[in-house]
């Protein structure tokens, strides 16, 4: 054993939970967005969101605890540093990857009643549209990361075309486009006998490379 276990190292264990639900639950509410606008009050905020006072007075707080927040004379405003990575329109942006997190909390929330009755979890009230586009995004934000080596690895040269799915804006398709100026941009849209991702989802048309 690495490690001694002790009281406190396993509590730690258990208590850690607490800190993902209150990042999730600002991402459920776009929250960070919201606030990367300029500073609101608490009770702005609650006005905005259509919610209960107390508890998002104690949810922006304890973001701010979390340093995702900055609190100056009674108002909230997403920190700089988390700006970029937790508010919509941010090319930096992880809010897909978070709200398919989100998804897959209700999904492990089901364990101890798997265990004991076996099957698969149940599904979750969400719609498959909002599952299909949280679990879409999620990728393209891992995808971000490898777009670079993986279009070296493919190596398309003059080839058209690259067959992928896109959240826009793509960035195998921004790389694509800088490195191999003969890939053209697709014209195609999503199939309609296709489950529809929602807007600014769409399929590749492919050629052969």
């Amino acid at each position: 054993m690495t490690k001694d276990l002790t009281p406190d190292s396993i509590g730690h264990i258990a208590r850690g939970f607490s800190r993902a639900r209150v990042l999730l639950t600002g991402v459920e509410l776009d929250i960070f967005t919201l606030l990367a606008g300029g500073p609101l009050s608490a009770d702005q905020v609650a006005g905005r969101l259509g919610s209960d006072l107390r508890a998002t007075t104690i949810l922006l707080d304890a973001l701010t605890a979390m340093e995702l927040f900055e609190k100056v004379d009674g108002r909230y405003r997403t920190a700089s540093e988390a700006a970029p990575l937790l508010t919509e329109g941010s090319p930096e942006s992880m809010l897909p990857g978070m709200r398919h997190t989100a998804h897959l909390w209700k999904t492990w929330s089901q364990l101890t009643d798997i265990v004991l009755s076996g099957g698969p979890a149940r599904r979750s009230e969400d719609s498959q549209d909002d599952w299909t586009k949280a679990f879409i995004g999620a990728m393209h934000v891992r995808a971000r990361k490898d777009a670079e080596q993986l279009v070296a690895d493919i190596g398309p040269g003059d080839a058209g075309r690259l067959s992928t799915w896109e959240v826009r804006p793509d960035p195998t398709r921004q790389l694509s486009s800088r490195r191999f100026p003969a890939c053209e941009r697709p014209s195609s849209t999503f199939p309609r006998s296709s489950p529809s991702p929602g807007k600014g989802w769409r399929r590749r048309d492919s050629r052969a490379v």
